[in-house]
């Protein structure tokens, strides 16, 4: 258990100095540019942009998309932390799903009520997480690539939090908050959505070109 707990806090230490690393301030790029992309949209009409309704179904969209890419790296790979990212990515999905109404033929109409539910689903996560932790650390430690692209989509999922939380209503330093706030939230975790698809593009590629590498390695043998 010590030597889990020692883990975790050096991963913890590794996130603080890359959160520091000039080098990677290229992480806080997609909460910048949603943050921006909302006072632009703003400025020039585009309502469409900021509907709840259009950024909600884009989650969909995109989380799903994260689901089959990982579901093809889970099947390709050994390691468990493709399969752990997409057990978290259906967790994102389902909370997404709040208050969507799916038709069940012979049923009826269900109203997916999942507001509350993706806490309870983080604690299990984190509860995985700490058991399998040797060897989901060991694959994003080999891709640091992949884990600093993990670390942006956390720090992205962080600030829409911050704005859900109407954190900028009592710190005035954003322009408009007030009218734009549920943009904020819905526009931000779809960028943070965003960068959880391409951590699952290059966890794709990593699975092909692994298995490009067992191909050619059993062809020479």
């Amino acid at each position: 258990m010590k030597t889990r707990l020692r883990h975790i806090l050096n991963e913890v230490v590794w996130c603080l100095k890359t959160l520091k690393n000039p080098k990677c301030l290229w992480i806080y790029i997609p909460g910048l540019v949603a943050t921006l992309s909302v006072y632009l949209a703003s400025w020039a009409g585009a309502g469409w942009f900021l509907a709840k309704g259009g950024q909600e179904t884009s989650a969909l969209v995109i989380l799903c998309c994260s689901i089959a890419l990982l579901c093809l790296s889970s099947a390709k790979m050994k390691t468990i932390a493709p399969l752990f990212l997409l057990v978290l990515c259906v967790n994102f999905l389902i909370r997404e799903m709040d208050h969507q109404i799916i038709t069940i033929p012979g049923y009826g109409d269900i109203v997916v009520l999942s507001k509350h539910y993706i806490y309870f689903a983080l604690v299990l996560m984190g509860a995985w997480g700490v058991w399998k932790e040797e060897r989901i650390l060991a694959f994003f430690n080999e891709h640091i690539g992949v884990k600093t692209v993990l670390l942006s989509m956390g720090m992205t999922y962080v600030l829409s939090q911050i704005f859900a939380r109407r954190v900028f209503k009592h710190i005035k330093i954003l322009p408009d908050e007030r009218r734009l706030h549920i943009a904020f939230e819905e526009i931000t975790e779809n960028f943070a959505h965003s960068m959880f698809l391409l951590a699952a593009v290059l966890i794709l590629l990593i699975a092909l070109k692994s298995a490009e590498s067992k191909d050619e390695t059993r062809g020479v043998s």
